[in-house]
């Protein structure tokens, strides 16, 4: 796992050098009686290598291959699945490596879904940030780490994959919560983002990087999760040769009213953050469920901030609330403070 002065990823984002036939895919001539009926369909992909020895391999005329009794992942985009390890709204992820990379060239790739496209635009730029700082010798948080973006699919490399956060008692879970304020802040401050979703039914969006003496990393760069502030046209101004930003309140359709995952709202992210706590620490909550009404409906928020302080059950919910609820959520001198009052009031008591 790359750290925060480690080497930039780069190798995914090279253009791979392709076939001129496909008389020249390794092994295919051999088999080229049995592979007959997928000839046709590898010849179009011989610019991209690892998806020519995909389709050979499994013998699959597409992109994502899955075995047809079970329904198991095999393959996607020129990845070879070793593990899979999760499902949500915005793609699937699983553990594995590239086809004809060597079996430990090993990384964590995310395959992108319908609903995940709409905010992919978010994902590309925070990564172009990303690469911009790093080139220019900037400190990077070391909760994050460099990933390779495709308009299909994420990468990055991955030794094993990381383990689910479960804190062995509140101290260790509010010291976590310190980190991810850390991360926002400096996510404002050099980017402009913040990173809304911490993660709910299946799991944190934080978790522990065995490889790297159990520190925290964060795990989920997926467009969706992340909002702009008001620090985003500036920075993005600044800065030349990025991508170029096609994710607006333009009342575009598939956006379907979700305002609140474009441009930041304050109080949603608040929100968010509490409502997150809530459900990690309280068996019995919904919390995911308001969550998820959050996120339909911009004007619904006002409401919800009016109502949620009598739904919330932890004393760390009300007492947040009560200190922060007239703060700007999308300022960094927020996270920074509120970092500062979990660590003296809840973290050390």
């Amino acid at each position: 796992m790359a750290h925060a002065t480690g080497e930039l990823q780069l190798s995914e984002e090279l253009v791979e050098h392709g076939y001129n036939s496909v008389e020249e895919i390794p092994g295919f001539v051999q088999r080229r009686h049995e592979l007959a009926h997928i000839e046709e369909y590898i010849s179009n992909y011989l610019d991209t290598p690892s998806l020519c020895l995909q389709i050979m391999e499994t013998g699959i005329a597409g992109k994502v291959a899955r075995d047809t009794e079970t329904g198991d992942l095999i393959g996607a985009y020129g990845w070879k699945c070793i593990k899979h390890l999760g499902k949500g709204k915005d793609g699937f992820t699983f553990w594995g490596h590239k086809y004809g990379d060597k079996p430990n060239a090993l990384h964590i790739v995310k395959i992108i879904s319908g609903y995940g496209e709409n905010y992919h635009n978010h994902t590309e730029i925070f990564n172009a940030f990303m690469r911009k700082l790093f080139h220019a010798k900037q400190h990077r948080h070391p909760m994050l780490f460099d990933f390779a973006v495709k308009s299909t699919h994420t990468t990055y490399k991955c030794k094993k994959p990381f383990t689910q956060f479960n804190p062995k008692d509140m101290r260790e879970l509010y010291f976590a919560l310190r980190q991810v304020c850390s991360m926002n802040t400096w996510c404002i401050k050099n980017t402009g983002f913040v990173f809304w979703d911490l993660g709910y039914g299946n799991g944190r969006n934080f978790m522990v990087d065995s490889s790297d003496g159990n520190n925290l990393k964060w795990v989920d760069y997926g467009g969706a999760g992340m909002v702009r502030c008001p620090s985003f046209r500036e920075l993005y101004k600044n800065q030349k040769s990025m991508p170029v930003l096609t994710l607006e309140n333009s009342h575009q359709q598939p956006l379907k009213g979700k305002d609140n995952l474009v441009e930041g709202n304050s109080d949603f992210v608040m929100l968010q953050f509490l409502l997150n706590f809530e459900f990690h620490t309280n068996p019995t909550s919904t919390a995911d469920v308001w969550a998820s009404m959050l996120q339909v409906r911009k004007d619904i928020v006002q409401e919800m901030k009016v109502m949620l302080p009598h739904y919330f059950r932890s004393r760390f919910a009300n007492e947040v609330f009560q200190r922060f609820h007239d703060r700007d959520w999308l300022e960094a001198n927020t996270w920074r403070e509120l970092g500062k009052y979990i660590e003296t009031n809840w973290q050390n008591k």
